[in-house]
């Protein structure tokens, strides 16, 4: 096989991998508003943005970058929802992709085919994230946890991009202007949901430890702007006057810290064990994808045991912080396990710890026993990596496209007649209205035959009527 066809392999892998993303945006255009998208949307009507900011925030939520970013949406109508998806996917892929490389840079990785390779790790990530989370539908196709859980992730790869810049030392940490860019990010990155923000403050506390260890200080500069950044965010959030209200709502019963702190252990190990059990068919597809890229690595001439297993725990213990960063809110507010949405953030975590350390594992394991050509490694590679995308890509295709899409379209086309009727009788002068109920989806209500239920209040509020009752 020449040289061309070889690279070809490579090509072929990252078009399958990016085609099988075609399906996830494909049913987004099937999405529609549901309950708190018509409470945020009607609030969004009958105010400007400063009103609706500073309501909501005393009256709700402390989750500042959400209020920032769901009054535009609203303003734009539900319309916008079906092209939201395919925008959040790609606005994720390209950063996260441009991460994977300057990781590739960082551990001296071979400059030919850098790019391709960086995008069939990051979208086989991306995949298998989509794919192993309990809450597929809440992330991505339900506009407030897309907000919530997705467009943080999101911010997260550019604050690592960033990051990892400066590490290779193509980008200087010492300007006022990028210092200040690199705050803003953080700060407002840091204003979505509890679960993620202190997720992220972690992820700082981590990385100042790191840079003091390493005596970097450029990249302690810009891990203590991020550190003191999403403290002010995580201030902002929790003292917001409106999370009484919730903490109302919700029956909320403060629990002793060392309680909380056990628990939020507690639900850390069972989302690991979780994550490996519920997913076979996936981690064998994220596991073997790791394994074909492996090959293209070069030995490690240190084959000490130390050397092996140092970098795993560290990554490991970094991992198990940030996932119990996570669970902490939730223990602490409903002394409860993280909900599905939220297993969202632990399960993007875990992908990437996975897939680096099952590379690592296979090149330091290959260096220790086995010598072989390079050259025969890498085209290994580039024909089990097309192998493994193929059957990412049909998994993907049988398991969750089409089992969904008809269902999926179903929704929507009851969703627009519904719409329709309300609107038609609202133009016709009728100010309570009976419509069919659709049900609930992961959770996630529809309207009751009771005018006074939360959801139909919202629904009333957002097409300015006085009562909607489902039947």
């Amino acid at each position: 096989m020449t040289k061309e066809k070889d690279n070809l392999l490579f090509l072929a892998a990252a078009v399958i991998l990016c085609s099988a993303l075609l399906f996830f945006a494909h049913l987004g255009i099937f999405t529609r508003y549901m309950a708190d998208d018509y409470c945020v949307a009607g609030a969004a009507k009958n105010s400007n943005h400063f009103e609706f900011v500073k309501g909501m925030y005393y009256s709700w939520t402390g989750r500042f970058s959400y209020l920032l970013f769901s009054y535009p949406l609203s303003r734009l109508g539900p319309s916008v929802l079906k092209i939201l998806p395919a925008f959040t996917i790609l606005i994720w892929s390209v950063p996260l992709t441009l991460t994977i490389r300057a990781v590739l840079q960082s551990v001296g990785a071979n400059k030919k085919n850098l790019t391709i390779l960086s995008v069939i790790i990051s979208t086989t990530i991306i995949l298998t994230s989509f794919s192993m989370t309990p809450g597929l539908f809440q992330v991505l196709y339900w506009r407030d946890g897309l907000l919530n859980y997705l467009f943080p992730i999101v911010g997260l790869s550019m604050i690592t991009f960033i990051l990892l810049e400066v590490f290779n030392d193509r980008m200087k940490a010492n300007h006022p202007l990028t210092l200040f860019l690199f705050f803003t990010l953080c700060f407002f990155n840091s204003g979505f949901a509890e679960a993620y923000t202190t997720t992220q403050f972690c992820f700082f506390g981590l990385l100042v430890l790191i840079s003091i260890f390493f005596k970097r200080q450029d990249l302690l500069k810009l891990s203590l702007i991020g550190l003191i950044a999403t403290g002010i965010g995580l201030v902002i959030e929790a003292f917001a006057p409106g999370n009484q209200v919730r903490a109302e709502s919700i029956d909320y019963m403060p629990q002793p810290i060392m309680r909380v702190f056990f628990l939020s252990i507690r639900n850390t190990i069972h989302v690991f064990g979780r994550h490996v059990i519920f997913n076979p068919l996936w981690m064998l597809l994220l596991g073997g994808s790791a394994i074909a890229v492996s090959l293209i690595f070069p030995d490690t001439t240190d084959t000490s045991i130390k050397k092996g297993v140092t970098p795993l725990l560290f990554s490991f213990s970094g991992v198990f912080i940030l996932i119990t960063a996570c669970c902490f809110p939730v223990a602490y507010m409903l002394n409860a396990f993280p909900d599905d949405r939220i297993l969202f953030i632990p399960t993007v975590v875990l992908n990437g710890f996975l897939f680096y350390s099952i590379t690592y594992l296979c090149v330091f394991l290959r260096s220790l026993f086995f010598v072989k050509d390079n050259r025969d490694m890498i085209k290994t590679s580039r024909t089990t990596l097309l192998l493994f995308s193929i059957c990412l890509f049909l998994a993907i295709l049988s398991t969750i496209y089409l089992k969904n899409l008809s269902y999926y379209k179903d929704y929507a086309n009851r969703w627009d007649r519904r719409e329709n009727k309300i609107i038609d009788a609202k133009t016709n002068g009728f100010t309570e209205v009976v419509v069919n109920g659709l049900e609930s989806r992961e959770y996630i209500s529809d309207i009751s035959a009771q005018a006074t239920f939360w959801v139909n209040s919202c629904m009333a509020n957002y097409y300015d009527l006085e009562a909607i009752i489902g039947k």
